[in-house]
């Protein structure tokens, strides 16, 4: 609860971490809520929004939500997996710029976070790709590769028994669901059978269905991916 919140907050206190997952976050204080509680204590806020970086108003708003720091994942604007892409206050970045191992490695410098290092080329990187995400025209290609495959991809499984399909009809199938009907299997189960196969498909699973991500499906892998559907299907 809020109350729960401020009185965890005290002089030892260095910041609240909150996750933005997309959504109502059922169980979650609102983040304005903790922005409200954590800055009347003077105490910052770091909003974990790893992966809100699409469509792009999601990540603008996103990135000027109010927290203190909002920090994403670059690999899921297309930037090296290793990388990320942090914002905020002024203070806060140089301080977490000054844990970078870029300039000092030596025993007598202990610094924190060596696993985190990143090089010059994934610098690059991650600002080549943030300049291609943020161009509205690339955005739309994305989105219609996406839903090129997500068509295909519910076309080949639009007769299967037991199971619909969300969104059944329309040209936009960026994301794919497939609620179980038939009452044998649920989300979590199928998508266990699906990491088993050869090759493992991944699979978002909950309650009764499982989503596929398209931007992630590779053109050419929708059959791969129905078909493995099917075979899991078959032995409920």
């Amino acid at each position: 609860t809020g109350a729960d919140l401020e009185a965890s907050l005290n002089r030892q206190t260095a910041a609240v971490l909150y996750p933005v997952l997309g959504g109502s976050q059922d169980g979650f204080l609102p983040l304005a809520q903790v922005l409200d509680i954590a800055h009347a204590a003077g105490v910052p806020v770091i909003a974990d929004a790893a992966y809100q970086v699409s469509p792009l108003d999601v990540f603008r708003q996103t990135a000027s939500c109010g927290a203190d720091l909002v920090g994403f994942g670059a690999k899921y604007f297309g930037a090296p997996n290793s990388s990320g892409l942090l914002c905020g206050r002024h203070d806060l970045i140089d301080a977490a710029r000054a844990h970078t191992f870029a300039a000092f490695e030596r025993r007598e410098l202990p610094g924190y976070g060596r696993p985190l290092k990143i090089d010059r080329q994934e610098v690059v990187g991650v600002v080549t790709a943030l300049r291609e995400w943020l161009d509205p025209a690339s955005q739309d290609e994305r989105d219609e590769a996406a839903s090129r495959r997500g068509r295909l991809l519910r076309n080949l499984l639009r007769d299967l028994a037991g199971a619909e399909l969300i969104p059944l009809e329309g040209d936009r199938v960026t994301g794919l669901r497939l609620r179980l009907t038939g009452g044998g299997m649920d989300g979590p189960a199928l998508a266990d059978r699906l990491r088993r196969e050869d090759p493992a498909i991944w699979a978002y699973a909950e309650g009764d269905s499982i989503s596929f991500g398209m931007h992630t499906v590779q053109d050419g892998d929708e059959s791969a991916i129905a078909a493995a559907v099917k075979r899991a299907l078959s032995r409920s």
